[in-house]
């Protein structure tokens, strides 16, 4: 995802987070499962994309079958996110500033050791 953004492919970049789910990849292929049909226009644009950064022409297989879809990046990003607010609710050092400054509005929570 990096070397795409880096690129500048916006498009792209929006269509992996959240229309198509990379299954499987492996020397010189890539295995791609479509939620959005739509987008299948920026497939060459991938292509290209891969062989700039790879230096080598990748060949691009598309599935499209949204009933055994797994979840995209985004969702995938947007659950680890409710995870980790989660988590925190158990965290003993947040609960004890918590309970310290009962009235305060938490903006963010960095990891302690």
């Amino acid at each position: 995802m990096a070397a795409v953004r880096a690129c500048k492919e916006g498009l792209l970049v929006d269509a992996l987070l959240n229309d198509w789910v990379l299954v499987d990849y492996g020397h010189g292929r890539l295995h791609i499962k479509v939620k959005n049909s739509e987008k299948k226009h920026l497939l060459p644009a991938l292509r290209t994309v891969v062989a700039q950064i790879c230096g080598a022409s990748w060949q691009v297989i598309v599935t499209e079958d949204s009933k055994a879809m797994p979840p995209t990046l985004a969702e995938r990003y947007q659950q680890e996110a409710l995870d980790q607010r989660e988590a925190l609710k158990t965290d003993p050092l947040l609960c004890q500033a918590l309970d310290v400054f009962n009235n305060c509005l938490l903006t963010q929570v960095l990891p302690h050791d």
